[in-house]
């Protein structure tokens, strides 16, 4: 644009200006097409959607019985855009997760919903609507999924919004705007598998006893060794053994074949963070019926044991403080004698 001032006219034999004079020059500007007053018109018109996801669950514990995880999809339409109509928000779950229930659906910027649908309990794809967000408008979903059991690792999964194609040829035609779960950690959800206490029992002493007949009089001495092979820590740990006995079959009796050796329990904490308190060690006296019952056994009254051999003592328990991280491992040992 040229804003030059014209020049002036003149007479048109002796070009006498008779008193004109030339132009001023102009005024040039610039502005937006978001300042023009009035209706936007062509691609500054079509809906610009952005969808984020997030979790408030970034670390979740699985159980036995599973677990839970939250997450809250945002969608939100840009400033002076036209609305975006029978729009529906879709979530493709992990492998694992399922659909729970809805916390919350918050409409604001002049978002309307209608008519409403929402996922059924136990879906993989969870799917709400129907939403026309306009111009400034936004839509939050906050919902809970489950988590099996059994499920660990670090999950990303993304989210899409899916709406009527403004430009569309046909009469359902639509278009979609999506999270991409690789842009961010925000959703992600890291499972950490239950504390998983692995034992494993062994005669270690006379050096033979797993091999060869032992006679009455031996001393045998067992050792436990456990491991937390779990995702986190374990607490409250107790651990309680039977004292070995014989079964007459025949007779359908439990026989007490060996006796246990008084002082013979022993604890090395290993890499764990346990501490065997003051009244930590245990003894039982419960009557062992035949079938012996299905482990864990769980004997019920605290006994103390006397003399040097006490064959009225069925179970042993240490009874720990302190916590056993995944990884870390431990042994206890006792003694009995063969009867």
């Amino acid at each position: 644009a040229n804003v030059s001032g014209g020049a002036n006219g003149t007479t048109t034999t002796a070009l006498d200006p008779y008193g004109a004079t030339a132009g001023g020059a102009g005024i040039s500007t610039t502005t937006t097409a978001g300042s023009i007053p009035g209706v936007t018109m062509g691609a500054q018109c079509l809906p610009s959607l952005t969808v984020t996801k997030t979790t408030s669950t970034a670390t979740v514990n699985n159980t036995p019985t599973g677990a839970n995880a939250t997450y809250s999809i945002v969608v939100s339409n840009a400033a002076n855009r036209a609305a975006a109509t029978s729009l529906s928000v879709s979530d493709t779950l992990p492998a694992g997760f399922t659909y729970a229930s809805t916390t919350s659906a918050t409409l604001a910027g002049g978002t309307t919903r209608s008519p409403v649908t929402n996922p059924t309990a136990g879906d993989a794809v969870p799917a709400w609507g129907v939403f026309s967000i306009p111009g400034g408008g936004s839509v939050t979903l906050v919902f809970v999924v489950n988590v099996a059991a059994g499920v660990t690792g670090t999950f990303q999964n993304p989210a899409t919004a899916t709406y009527l194609d403004p430009t569309r040829t046909t009469v359902a035609g639509t278009t979609s705007a999506s999270y991409n779960s690789a842009s961010s950690t925000g959703e992600d959800v890291t499972v950490l598998a239950p504390p998983n206490i692995e034992l494993l029992k062994r005669c270690t002493s006379p050096a033979n006893c797993e091999t060869t007949r032992q006679s009455p009089g031996t001393e045998l001495t067992y050792t436990i060794t456990f491991t937390n092979t779990g995702g986190r820590a374990a607490q409250n740990f107790f651990l309680i053994d039977i004292i070995p006995f014989s079964v007459d079959a025949a007779n359908s009796l439990i026989v007490r074949s060996t006796e246990f050796k008084v002082g013979s329990m022993t604890f090395t904490p290993g890499t764990t963070a346990l501490t065997l308190p003051v009244g930590g060690l245990k003894y039982f006296s419960d009557v062992i019926n035949y079938p012996p019952p299905t482990p864990p056994w769980n004997p019920t009254a605290a006994y103390t044991p006397v003399g040097s051999y006490d064959p009225n003592v069925t179970y042993v328990g240490w009874q720990f403080n302190g916590t056993m991280a995944p990884g870390a491992t431990g042994s206890v040992t006792f003694t009995v004698r063969i009867r």
